[in-house]
């Protein structure tokens, strides 16, 4: 019996991958694929952001192009970011809404949002609702 076509790319991915992990003990790092647990790098001179706070006043009085280090915990949004900022943050910090809407909103080109997790965004796809909205070139998205 052969398996469904829609199978079978993770089948050939499986079977590709599994003789490398096992002469290799089984790590992804010696497969030389990007760990899920990656930590990027806190930026130089960002301004500390404590959980609570409302994320979107934040960054309104920020200066162009400066960084935002969020602390762990819950930052308020919805966010709107309209200037070239980063918004750096741990896996533990994150930023959450109401549940309705879009969490985050770029429309600036330079903005870089990195290593936090977003939630509480809506589910009307009909309306677009989205975690991270994206209106603009040269974002950059990681974590």
């Amino acid at each position: 019996m052969r398996p469904p076509l829609s199978l079978r790319p993770l089948l050939l991915c499986l079977v590709t991958l599994a003789p490398a992990c096992a002469t290799r003990g089984g790590s992804v790092r010696d497969l030389g694929l990007r760990e899920t647990e990656h930590r990027y790098a806190k930026p130089e001179g960002c301004r500390e952001v404590a959980p609570g706070d409302r994320i979107e006043d934040t960054v309104r009085d920020a200066p162009e192009g400066s960084a935002l280090c969020l602390a762990p915990g819950e930052h308020r949004g919805p966010l709107h970011v309209t200037k070239r900022i980063t918004v750096w943050g741990p896996r533990e910090a994150r930023i959450t809404s109401t549940g309705t809407g879009t969490t985050v909103e770029v429309r600036a080109p330079g903005t870089r949002l990195v290593g936090f997790t977003v939630d509480g965004s809506g589910g009307r796809y009909v309306t677009d609702d989205a975690a991270i909205k994206v209106h603009s070139d040269d974002v950059t998205v990681e974590g």
